[in-house]
Parts: structure tokens; C-alpha cells; sequence
């Protein structure tokens, strides 16, 4: 930052963050997920598997599909996380996924089971335990003489 930039600076306000759903937002079912990292940042890349329509008899359905050299998966959504946001979303995944692996193990009369799936579910509660819970996030906006918001960081 400069000297211009700073004597334009007038004061850093922090405010609540309202989440905000719209009702327009698409909804996709992803079969695959592959995680991609750029330097910093994470890419999560979310595909759907397209299964062929097929018709004909049961036969000859069959042979349409084996002669069929790949099977196609649509990529639904691609999302870019820095590496500490993308630490907080696998902990909270990792947290929901022991949470219904604990809720159908009690369904099942097995509280103390141990599972296969257990051991690779633990969540590094010190870095889960900066993250304040969603009702309290809040973000620190900069406001200039100009009265533009200015990012702390910007990606070209």
C-alpha cells in the first residue's frame, strides 16, 4: 500500500455476515470429486456420471454398451477455496460424515462399533477451532475517501 492509499483509509468496520441462499440457485448431484492445488489455492471439481440411453432388447442393449469406449462424467461445479477455507470445509465434512456414521452405527445397536471409516475421520480441532461458528463470521471491510470497499487481496 502507498502513501495515497493510506491517508484515503478511513476507518476498517467490521460487520456480520448475513448468508444468503436465492432460491434460483441450481442444485446438481456429483458421483465424483476431484481436488486439484494451484500454489495456495484448491480447486474442487464436481462431476456427474452420464449413464448412455440405451434401447433395444436386453441384448442388444448390452452389446450398445460394451462397444461403448468410455463412459462421459459432466463436470457440475468448479470451485476455487484458498487452502485455510478449504481446511475448514473438510473438517466440517469430516465432522458431518462422523456425526452420521455415530447416528446409523445407534440405529443399528452398535454405539462402540469400530468402523473401517473411523479412524481416517479426525478433524485437526486446532485449526477447526479458529473458525467461529456461522452465526458469529464476520468481515472487516476497509472504507476510503472514495467509499469503495478495497480487498485485502485480489486475484489476476
Amino acid at each position: 500500500m502507498d502513501q495515497t492509499e493510506a491517508s484515503e483509509n478511513i476507518a476498517q468496520i467490521t460487520k456480520q455476515i448475513r448468508w444468503i441462499i436465492p432460491d434460483t440457485i441450481r442444485t446438481d448431484h456429483a458421483t465424483h470429486l476431484v481436488v486439484q492445488r494451484n500454489g495456495s489455492e484448491f480447486m474442487l471439481l464436481f462431476f456427474e456420471l452420464q449413464s448412455p440411453l440405451l434401447t433395444g432388447t436386453q441384448e442388444e442393449q448390452l452389446t450398445a454398451f460394451r462397444e461403448i469406449p468410455f463412459a462421459e462424467a459432466k463436470c457440475v461445479s468448479k470451485i476455487v477455496m484458498s487452502a485455510e477455507n478449504a481446511a475448514i470445509a473438510a473438517g466440517g465434512l469430516i465432522e458431518g460424515l462422523n456425526k452420521l456414521n455415530a447416528m446409523l452405527l445407534a440405529a443399528r445397536g452398535q454405539e462402540n462399533a469400530n468402523t473401517s471409516l473411523k479412524p481416517y475421520l479426525e478433524i485437526d480441532r486446532d485449526l477447526y477451532a479458529r473458525m467461529p461458528p456461522k452465526s458469529s463470521r464476520e468481515v472487516t471491510i476497509d472504507v476510503t475517501v472514495r467509499g469503495k470497499a478495497k480487498p485485502k487481496a485480489s486475484l489476476d
